[in-house]
């Protein structure tokens, strides 16, 4: 592939996958508003502890062996289909673990009827672990079109579903069916929207050698999603559903565009870096690339949306879930750190060191779980604010490798990082400052908004002109592509 129609396929993928990732979650923010209101402030903390063990629990059917697919230069059909047969049989025993663990997981919490979700909800497991090998074609053959299809269409039906359940006083389990909902639709559409089919066929000796990469994958990703989890375990065993409500509501808002962003990148980009693993020079140049680009996005979105969070959380989610608002604010801090982890590590997994993901994983939840037991008798800002030091932690640990596998050091990535920081620091000076003016709220919002965005496209302009021309030959490529 020629470096012409290589960028067009990157351009393309990210157009489709950012835009599935923008729909799929805008439909599903707006469904949140809309469930926020009519559901209370403990029914989202019910459903808050469920999906923090499901979340565990799916790591371990969809990371690790789709990354070892993608990864591998030339999978073959006997590859995809290997690992399509093992990964359903291996989701149907992570279904049967859930289910037998569900009561105790019940009294442990002393919620009502928690052990009954928790089993329906779980169904979402073996749902993800049988489309985990579509998925892993599709990104490898950066198809992100059909992704594009797949979500929002599973993303509508179960948004209408779960409103409709909602309205009718179904409580938690409208939440629980929307997400259980979301998942088949999503797997049932992607089956039928690719061509590729599994063979009648298992093999040990296949499966071992993509199984040494991605068990490491898989083990990194099940220590990250604990602790991200772990957090949500702790505030709702030692604290309220409502307290965890909060806290997951002030993280949910910032998190829908932090997600967005990283997945496009993650998805987009690590089929491309694994083709380039062997040269170095390249794969730098694509990791610094990536990193400015996506520190121009995403540093203006979470400083713009801590900027304007009180009005925001005001007109969409109303009065009674303003104790989020710390926690958002942190959220937002911790967001624009982001692309500089994700890059690195894409860059990482591509070189197939899956052994340096493993240990920096250790490195970082050992000192994120420090950070929670000092913070744990303090209150759930205290615990916020452990987090937050992690993410700082982090960020050092993941650049580190880089600094001898790509001879990309922690200032050069500050150096392509920093002026998306100071340029929207600015910004969101500005935004704030019109919170004197003594106007209609909506209005005030919508003037915050456009206000914002007009200042740091010309900040953006005058300051870094050819990181803009960068991201506008992205956009005009994506038009003649």
């Amino acid at each position: 592939m020629n470096k012409k129609n290589e960028g067009n396929t990157i351009v393309s993928g990210m157009f489709w996958r950012f835009a599935e990732r923008i729909s799929a979650q805008g439909v599903s923010f707006v469904v949140s508003l809309i469930l926020a209101r009519l559901l209370t402030t403990h029914d989202f903390g019910v459903v808050a502890i469920i999906l923090i063990f499901i979340d565990v629990a799916n790591v371990f059917v969809t990371t690790g062996f789709g990354s070892a697919l993608v990864q591998k230069k030339n999978p073959t059909d006997e590859d995809y289909s290997t690992i399509f047969f093992f990964n359903i049989v291996f989701s149907f025993f992570v279904y049967l673990f859930i289910f037998l663990l569900a009561p105790k997981i019940e009294a442990f919490y002393e919620i009502s009827k928690l052990g009954f979700y928790l089993r329906l909800l779980a169904l979402k497991i073996p749902i993800s672990g049988f489309s985990l090998t579509q998925q892993a074609y599709v990104q490898k053959n950066m198809l992100f079109k059909i992704f594009f299809f797949s979500t929002v269409t599973g993303t509508i039906v179960s948004a209408a579903l779960g409103i409709y359940l909602a309205v009718s006083g179904y409580g938690p389990l409208a939440l629980v069916f929307q997400y259980l909902t979301n998942a088949f639709i999503a797997s049932v559409v992607l089956w039928f929207a690719i061509d590729w089919r599994p063979k009648l066929y298992f093999s040990f000796k296949v499966l071992l050698p993509l199984f040494n990469y991605g068990w490491k994958i898989l083990f990194a990703s099940i220590l990250h999603s604990i602790y991200m989890n772990l957090r949500g375990l702790v505030i709702g065993k030692f604290y309220t559903p409502n307290d965890l409500a909060f806290f997951n509501q002030g993280y949910k808002i910032p998190g829908i565009f932090v997600t967005n962003v990283n997945v496009t990148v993650d998805s987009v980009l690590f089929p491309v870096m694994s083709k380039k693993q062997d040269d170095k020079k390249e794969l730098k140049t694509l990791v610094s690339k990536s990193l400015s680009i996506s520190s121009i996005i995403i540093w203006p979105i979470m400083i713009g949306l801590l900027a304007v969070s009180k009005n925001l959380i005001l007109i969409v989610l109303t009065e009674k879930w303003l104790p989020c608002l710390p926690f958002l604010w942190i959220a937002c801090i911790q967001g624009g750190f982001e692309p500089i982890q994700v890059t690195n590590l894409q860059a990482i997994k591509s070189m197939g060191r899956s052994d340096l993901i493993l240990i920096m994983e250790f490195i970082k939840k050992g000192c994120g779980i420090l950070f929670l037991l000092l913070a744990v008798k303090h209150g759930v800002f205290a615990i916020a604010l452990g987090g937050a030091m992690q993410t700082v932690v982090a960020t050092f640990v993941n650049i580190f490798p880089n600094k001898k596998l790509l001879d990309y050091s922690y200032s050069q990535q500050i150096k392509d990082m920093l002026p998306a920081f100071v340029l929207a620091s600015i910004m969101g000076v500005v935004v704030i400052s019109m919170n004197y003016i003594n106007i209609n709220l909506i209005i005030l919002l919508l003037a915050q908004v456009f206000v914002g965005v007009v200042v740091y496209v010309l900040l953006v302009y005058v300051f870094q002109r050819e990181t803009f021309n960068e991201v506008i030959s992205l956009v005009k490529r994506r038009k003649m592509s």
